[in-house]
């Protein structure tokens, strides 16, 4: 991760922000529309079918860039494609509502892939045989979060 990003020694894990469960942070999850939730509720993200999860999150303070790395995988290929479409009718739904602009942005989407750019921020989705895959990044060039979902994805064996 330090090569992709090229911030070199001055990234380094957030101690806390590395685990194995979806994490909610129902403070800041509750001052925001329901349909707007998933930006901090890891749950709504994810569905309530996850059988595994990990993700670890990086800081590199000099530049105040942040990016992390996650991953869900679901029993089948059919629990990970429906954890995706919700995500997305999720996103949409946030997306068209007053907070849309702050917490989504502009955002796109196509058969396997979710990508929402509120400011210099982004979010990325992809779902691949039965994992959805999620990057996010703050002060990173887009091509960042690209080559991290890419090297994920890459490592996710087929159905």
């Amino acid at each position: 991760m330090r090569a992709i990003t090229g911030a070199g020694e001055d990234l380094t894990i957030i101690p806390t922000m590395d685990g194995d469960t979806p994490v909610d942070i129902d403070a800041l999850a509750q001052t925001v529309p329901p349909e707007c939730g998933f930006v901090f509720a890891e749950t709504q993200t994810f569905g309530p079918d996850v059988e595994q999860f990990h993700k670890t999150t990086f800081q590199n303070p000099p530049d105040g860039g942040l990016i992390s790395q996650g991953a869900a995988s679901y029993r089948d290929a059919d629990t990970a494609r429906r954890a995706f479409d919700d995500l997305v009718v999720t996103v949409e739904g946030c997306g068209a509502g007053s907070f849309g602009p702050m917490l989504v942005g502009q955002w796109t989407t196509d058969a396997d892939s979710l990508h929402t750019r509120p400011g210099a921020c982004g979010r990325d989705y992809r779902v691949t045989s039965v994992v959805l895959i999620e990057v996010t990044s703050c002060g990173f060039p887009e091509s960042v979060p690209d080559i991290v979902m890419t090297n994920i994805a890459a490592n996710v064996p087929p159905n």
